[in-house]
Order: C-alpha cells, then structure tokens, then sequence
C-alpha cells in the first residue's frame, strides 16, 4: 500500500482497483477494451497510447464537417478580417505575419484557395468577364 506524507507523518492510503472484466474507467464513463482500428494496439483509454487515434470515432454529421472545416481553414478573426488587414496595412501585415504574428491572419495558401473559390462562384453565377470582354469589343 502507498504511503503519502501529512503534516510529516505518514498516512496509509487504501487503493481500491475494480476487478477487470473488460471494462475500465475513464474520466467519461465506462471504455470497452478494445483493438486500435489504425494500428491493432489495445486500447483502454479513450485514445491508442501507440498511434493517438480516437477509441471510439465520432459520426459524420453536419456538425462534424462544419468543425473539420473550420479546423482546416483555421478561421480565428476569419477571412474578411484577413483581407480588410491586407486592404489597409499590407505591408504591416505580411511583415508581422513573417516576422512573429502568425496566429491572427488566415494563412496564405488557405486564403488564395477561398479567395480563387469565391471569385470562380461570383464570375460562375454572375458572368463578370464577359461584361469585361465586350468593352473591349466596341
């Protein structure tokens, strides 16, 4: 039995461990021992301890993707705060953005891929070249 100090005494600490059955404890109830789907390791936590995946993985739903999404574009002042900061100090920006600061700006290959979608979707839907191909034309 482990012995923990108080007020420079010892103390006898009793440890109560279930008995196994498949079953342990977690912080969020009950896991089921179980093999990794990624790497067939034993897991009795709630991730592998060899490769860190979930033990158990959550269900795609719309909640789901709109955070894997949010996650990949790692939106925190987001894009219109990004592009607002480029209009008004891009040379500040992109100079802290180097520099030290790179949490509060959207990064720069994210933002041209959003920025090139929505162009594509706005000229798509609203045929802007071709208004600026018949100036040209008279």
């Amino acid at each position: 039995m482990p012995l923990l100090p108080a007020c420079g005494k010892y103390r006898q600490v009793i440890v109560h461990l279930p008995l196994f059955s498949g079953y342990q404890n977690g912080p969020y109830g009950p896991i089921q021992m179980t093999n990794c789907n990624n790497c067939n390791t034993e897991i009795a936590q709630h991730y592998c301890p060899n490769c860190g995946q979930a033990a158990k993985i959550k269900r795609i739903d719309g909640h789901y993707i709109i955070h894997e999404i949010e996650h990949v574009l790692h939106f925190e002042r987001g894009i219109l705060y990004t592009i607002r900061e480029l209009i008004t100090r891009p040379g500040q920006n992109i100079r802290n953005y180097l520099t030290a600061n790179r949490s509060r700006l959207v990064k720069p290959i994210i933002f041209i891929i959003v920025t090139s979608l929505i162009y594509s979707l706005i000229n798509h839907f609203f045929h802007i070249e071709e208004a600026y191909a018949g100036l040209g034309e008279a």
